[in-house]
């Protein structure tokens, strides 16, 4: 079994990552992105948005900003390898000002680049 060494510092970023972590980062504070949305930002697919950002430290970028098409979050969380759980990260869109309502934030704040 081979273990995946976790991405702490932003210079072992491979191209591909480091412009996963930028669209990330680029996400307005207070709104929220689906993983298709990120994929479309660098022209891959959702599921490898996902395994890509699932071996970076999510302290380096707003992982919390990134939910299902729906405005929910994949759960349980280990599916996308996240380590924050799921009211964490719905307080801590909602201390940005996205008003999160039952486990889903509205469709109202989703931020799709212009482009």
């Amino acid at each position: 079994m081979t273990t995946t060494q976790i991405i702490r510092h932003e210079d072992e970023l491979n191209p591909l990552q480091r412009k996963l972590v930028d669209a990330v980062r680029s996400i307005p504070k207070g709104h929220w992105s689906s993983w298709g949305d990120i994929g479309e930002m660098v022209g891959i697919g959702a599921r490898q948005v996902a395994n890509e950002l699932m071996n970076i430290d999510g302290w380096m970028y707003p992982s919390f900003r990134i939910r299902m098409a729906d405005g929910s979050y994949t759960e349980p969380d280990f599916v996308t390898g996240y380590c924050w759980v799921t009211h964490m990260r719905e307080a801590a869109l909602r201390e940005e000002g996205c008003r999160v309502r039952d486990g889903v934030a509205p469709s109202f704040y989703r931020w799709k680049p212009v482009g």
